[in-house]
């Protein structure tokens, strides 16, 4: 019975902290694409203090009126102990909050294997902790403090993995170079040789600006075939470009818009891109990756 409370506050609690992490999650493949670390950062911020929040009343709640919960969980007579069981349970939905946002990070950031390692010390951990209380002589309320202290486990070692991370973010970034362009579908040339002095005064690789130059040619010069049924009039539509030189010889080509200049093949459950130009733009990058967040495209083209 006391598990089966401990159950159903845990559901409560995973609702609003699913709901905090599905709303930080098209975000953060957004800024991390986009190299933006300052907008990231805020969302970190963001993230943390909200499940805070969500977490820290539900945990307050917990210990003030457990009893409550009790009566929601069809609980009519509480059994011995399971008040204190409850409060001792909730302790850990902070760390829990602090967690999910971490872990977030970590999968964006496709550490998958870190991220597998900390659910399978979790799960290992738990009942280590567990027996380790119960060889105290303490009361057997006491046993649901593994929790809280598998949840403050986790958190350490993910709070460390993310600094590495973050650090690891900010030094490939030292020294970089940003251009942001808004850029009418006639003005594809200009923009070219625009980009392509830009780049010169930079002393960025002429091999490198050329190919940036060419792919932002090639998607701009493609809003027209993407929109012969829109009903956005042709001159209206514009294309707004994010480029970040690296070093000299590296640079991320990044676009987002609302299908002006990328079409998306709905019917494809892969949400392939269906431009007739994708296929000469992936020979002159070394990468692209496409995503379909918030009912808007986004793309970013690596060039080295």
């Amino acid at each position: 019975m006391i598990y089966g409370l401990c159950s159903f506050c845990l559901s409560l609690i995973n609702v609003l902290l699913f709901g905090v992490q599905g709303g930080m999650r098209p975000l953060m493949g957004l800024y991390m694409g986009a190299e933006d670390k300052q907008g990231l950062k805020e969302l970190m911020r963001q993230g943390l203090i909200n499940v805070l929040f969500y977490s820290g009343v539900t945990t307050l709640l917990v210990l003030l009126i457990p009893k409550f919960f009790y009566y929601l969980h069809g609980v009519k007579t509480i059994p011995d102990g399971g008040i204190l069981s409850a409060q001792l349970f909730s302790l850990a939905f902070i760390f829990r909050g602090f967690d999910y946002v971490l872990r977030l990070y970590l999968s964006t950031k496709k550490d998958v294997r870190f991220a597998t390692v900390l659910t399978v010390l979790g799960n290992a951990t738990l009942p280590l902790f567990a027996v380790m209380i119960a060889r105290t002589n303490a009361p057997n309320a006491y046993i649901f403090l593994s929790y809280l202290f598998t949840e403050l486990l986790i958190f350490v070692l993910s709070a460390v993995r993310y600094n590495q991370l973050r650090s690891t973010d900010g030094a490939e970034k030292d020294g970089s170079t940003v251009l942001y362009l808004t850029i009418d579908r006639d003005q594809a040339i200009d923009a070219s040789r625009y980009i392509r002095d830009f780049a010169a005064k930079h002393d960025i690789d002429p091999r490198v600006s050329y190919r940036v130059a060419l792919c932002m040619e090639e998607m701009v010069g493609y809003i027209k075939d993407a929109n012969k049924s829109s009903l956005i009039p042709l001159d209206k539509i514009s294309a707004d470009i994010i480029i970040r030189f690296v070093n000299p010889h590296k640079a991320f080509f990044i676009t987002l818009d609302n299908g002006a200049f990328i079409a998306l093949d709905k019917d494809d459950e892969k949400q392939n891109l269906i431009t007739d130009n994708y296929s000469l733009i992936k020979k002159v990058a070394k990468d692209v990756e496409y995503q379909y967040i918030l009912n808007m495209n986004y793309t970013k083209i690596t060039i080295e």
